[in-house]
């Protein structure tokens, strides 16, 4: 019977339509590689090994960055220097770390004001012999108020010990947290 055998064909056909909306991918996808590239190279530049990254945020940077090993900056404060990772200081001053010293205050008194008391005037008792007064004997006593001296001016000199206490105190200056990292590699 004259039955057609149907034979797969090598090449399709497209619109050009098609064509164009594949050429546009192609260059999205073209695009956002290079800007990968790029913003990597960027990034690695002002990211270089021996940099810091500084965040408020827990994430890695080489999860934020995308490249680079980096190790964690835990309870220490960054000290400007001109040379790096030396460590040093505490959280604490202790007794030890304090050199001996001494304290010393002058304090200077003024003149006492003038006032008065009362004293008993003993020269007019001279009854008897030998001052032998009898306890039948009666006599006078003058009693008088009369001014005191009025002077008194002077200086007091108070001194400390040389030593300390040798018991720590907690030194921390207002802070605020963030999470650190260098890069080594």
């Amino acid at each position: 019977h004259g039955q057609k055998e149907h034979t797969p064909q090598k090449y399709h056909r497209h619109s050009i339509s098609d064509v164009n909306e594949l050429e546009e991918k192609l260059y999205k996808k073209a695009d956002k590689t290079e800007l990968q590239t790029l913003k990597t190279e960027i990034l690695q530049t002002l990211y270089p090994i021996g940099s810091i990254y500084t965040s408020m945020n827990s994430t890695r940077p080489e999860v934020v960055l995308g490249f680079g090993t980096w190790t964690q900056i835990v309870e220490r404060f960054l000290y400007c220097a001109n040379s790096s990772k030396v460590t040093g200081g505490s959280k604490t001053i202790s007794g030890e770390n304090l050199p001996a010293h001494s304290h010393y205050i002058n304090l200077t008194t003024a003149e006492a004001g003038w006032h008065k008391h009362r004293y008993w005037d003993w020269t007019g008792m001279t009854k008897g012999k030998g001052y032998d007064v009898k306890d039948d004997v009666k006599f006078a006593i003058n009693c008088y108020w009369d001014d005191t001296q009025g002077g008194g001016s002077h200086t007091h000199r108070i001194t400390g010990y040389s030593e300390t206490t040798g018991q720590s105190k907690d030194y921390m200056p207002p802070y605020m947290t963030v999470y650190a990292w260098y890069r080594n590699a």
